[in-house]
């Protein structure tokens, strides 16, 4: 193994000492010296200049340097070389003190052998590495000290300022120098004095603690600053023996946290105000809410009450004008069946703009409601001209419809359908000379997913400026005391509120004398092929179920000239009716007219007494009013289903109740049909002998197989 070579200066006048010395330095088993040997300190401090040396030797007695001198020469000169002075007896007093100035040791010449040497040599490079270390150690360390942005101060116990960092300039204005020896707690403010002399002396008698405090310090300038300090407890470490305060201005901090609190207070105060006033909005809103929900309901209440007392004595007017002309009392003169037809038309006329005013009413108050089901475009189409068709043939005008192949079936509001097209086509042909065209045409988009209702006319025509009053409610483009055309103004108005009820538009394309052509589009969902292509019309669109009589969506009125067959009144029974209601005139009208086609009738005026009659003796058949005395229609309905006798009788709800949900209500009691007064005598009839047929044929079905029903 090669032995490290440890480079050597030796300063010594004395030969024989130098040979001893390499003497005792060649016995050294575990390192090699490269000993270079000079007379004199001018000589050593030239070799030093040359090259580096781990160590030197120095006597202190040389031709050109004497004493302590030459140690102070040799060090300021190279202080990075570890020295061990040389002494002769009478000069260890000398060498004491040259190890005091910073000599690593000292060796009496001719006192020491090579093992001894080379243990002082190794133990002086040691020490002086050590110290260099240390060196460095220290200055980092107070290099990070005086240039942190927080100040460090050490006190005494007694709180006196033994050090401070020169960052403490920068937070106070004071140099450290100009603080030194002074009390550190002079600079308190008066109101954080006595807390922060509590918290020292707590800190004082609990050393290696740590306390954290704020308080506020006088700079120089006079002005009052935040302080947080950290004050350490070292007093027992003997490398420090101080207690030592870091501390950092938070002035600023200080003054956010002041804003901040008062702007919170600030805030909590107008969260409290605006929560009192939100709670009286709130209140507000619940008061206005409530007379909202009673306004409504007071609304619907009266848009019912109007319904059923204007329908009522339209009912009778057209019911007695009805039985007057089918000669029930008697034949009539040519003068007074064109009397009565004039009534009836007159009555109906009425009972239509009756039905759009309450209908117009109902969109305003969002009460007309749209129920989707499955709806036969070409039946809708068809029935829609057939209700205008005595209309269109009077004016000699021709109608003509045009239906897509692929529009078949879609889901829509049958009856509210129906009113649009209706309203459209009656508009055309009120508007269109005698001898003119209507027609209605259907297509479907594919793409798009919508269907199109378009009536087109030969008529008037519609001035460009005048098309955006059309569909404001009563509003009539001819409106002046010369007004040819009758109306409203309503029809159109209730077309639109109908067509966005179904999520759709209504678009019109006219020129003055050349026609006009209105446009309903509404959504186009298909239905599965089974329902589409097979669905019985019924309410619903399913197939009514074995067992029970099936129910039906409305009942058509029946055109004049339809034949019907009175029931038979010679030799066979006369099928029993009971009728339910509360107004004598009404009752006396549709008995008058039931009893002269072969009906027999009994009258109940209230639900109490109806139950009494069909227990006693079920009847074929029930006209039952709504509106009762007592209890109701609908309760009186849900009665006779609980009955076993009574649970497929036919029911056929006859009222004035004509706003939304009321056919559902009266459907879903149980009632077979829901026909709203004034309804046709003729229709009435048509609807009885309909369902006595249908009621026969459930009987018969359920007498052949007992389990169908």
């Amino acid at each position: 193994m090669d032995k490290p070579a440890i480079p050597l200066l030796l300063v010594e006048d004395n030969p024989a000492d130098v040979v001893l010395l390499e003497a005792a330095l060649e016995t050294v088993a575990h390192a090699t010296f490269q000993v270079t040997a000079v007379e004199q300190l001018g000589a050593a401090l030239t070799a030093l200049a040359a090259r580096p040396f781990d160590v030197a030797l120095l006597d202190l007695g040389l031709p050109d340097s004497q004493g302590l001198d030459t140690f102070t020469r040799l060090r300021a000169q190279v202080p990075t070389i570890p020295i061990v002075v040389l002494s002769g007896l009478h000069d260890e007093e000398l060498a004491a003190l040259a190890v005091r100035a910073g000599a690593q040791d000292y060796l009496v010449k001719g006192q020491t052998r090579g093992a001894e040497l080379a243990r002082v040599i190794r133990y002086a490079i040691e020490r002086h590495q050590l110290q260099a270390q240390l060196c460095a150690s220290e200055q980092h360390f107070r290099a990070l000290i005086e240039h942190s942005a927080d100040a460090v101060t050490t006190l005494t116990a007694d709180g006196t300022i033994s050090y401070a960092s020169p960052a403490a300039q920068r937070i106070l204005g004071y140099r450290p120098e100009e603080r030194l020896g002074q009390g550190s707690f002079s600079l308190v403010h008066p109101d954080d004095l006595a807390p922060t002399l509590e918290r020292f002396q707590q800190l004082v008698h609990r050393p290696q603690t740590t306390v954290m405090s704020e308080l506020r310090a006088r700079r120089k300038d006079g002005s009052w600053c935040w302080l947080e300090a950290t004050g350490t407890n070292l007093l027992e470490v003997p490398a420090v023996r101080a207690i030592v305060v870091n501390y950092r201005d938070v002035t600023a901090r200080k003054a956010a946290e002041a804003a901040l609190h008062q702007l919170t207070e600030t805030l909590e105060l107008q969260v409290v105000a605006r929560t009192e006033e939100l709670h009286q909005a709130n209140a507000d809103l619940i008061q206005a809410n409530a007379e909202l929900t009673r306004a409504a309901r007071l609304k619907d209440e009266f848009l019912t009450l109007i319904s059923h007392e204007l329908r009522t004595p339209i009912s009778a007017i057209l019911g007695h004008a009805e039985l007057l002309q089918e000669a029930i009392y008697g034949p009539l003169t040519p003068k007074q069946s064109e009397s009565l037809r004039s009534i009836d038309t007159s009555g109906r006329h009425l009972l239509g703009l009756i039905t759009e005013i309450l209908d117009l009413a109902k969109s305003e108050a969002g009460a007309l409601q749209v129920t989707l089901a499955p709806v036969d475009i070409e039946l809708v189409c068809q029935l829609s001209l057939q209700l205008v068709a005595v209309r269109a043939q009077q004016k000699g005008i021709a109608l003509s419809t045009m239906l897509g192949s692929t529009v078949t079936t879609m889901l829509a509001d049958e009856r509210r359908l129906t009113q649009i097209l209706v309203n459209l086509l009656a508009n055309a042909i009120t508007f269109t000379h005698e001898g003119g065209k209507v027609g209605l045409e259907v297509l479907g988009d594919q793409e798009q997913r919508t269907v199109t209702f378009t009536v087109w006319d030969t008529g008037i025509g519609i001035a460009e400026a005048d098309l955006s009053r059309l569909f404001q409610p009563f509003t009539q483009l001819d409106s002046g005391l010369d007004r040819r055309y009758e109306g409203a103004g309503l029809g159109l108005a209730l077309v639109r509120r109908l067509a966005e009820g179904h999520q759709g538009r209504v678009t019109v394309m006219s020129q003055p004398g050349e026609g006009s052509r209105f446009s309903v589009t509404l959504p186009w969902t298909h239905l599965p092929a089974p329902l589409a292509a097979g669905a019985p019309a019924t309410a619903s669109g399913l197939a009514p179920q074995a067992g029970r009589l099936p129910t039906t969506a409305a009942i058509q009125p029946v055109e004049p000239g339809v034949h019907i067959t009175p029931r038979p009144t010679d030799g066979g029974a006369r099928p029993s009716i009971l009728l339910v209601e509360d107004r004598a005139d009404q009752a006396q009208m549709i008995a008058d007219f039931l009893e002269t086609h072969g009906y027999q009738l009994r009258i109940a005026q209230n639900g109490g007494d109806a139950l009494i009659l069909a227990r006693d003796k079920p009847p074929a058949l029930v006209l039952m009013d709504i509106q009762l005395p007592g209890m109701d229609g609908l309760t009186t309905i849900r009665h006779m289903r609980a009955e076993a006798s009574l649970q497929v009788l036919p029911i056929l709800a006859l009222t004035a109740l004509a706003l939304p949900g009321d056919r559902e209500r009266c459907l879903a009691a149980g009632a077979n049909a829901y026909l709203v007064k004034p309804v046709s005598l003729r229709t009435l009839l048509a609807a009885i002998q309909t369902h006595l047929d249908r009621f026969a044929e459930v009987g018969s079905r359920a007498a052949t197989n007992p389990e169908a029903g």
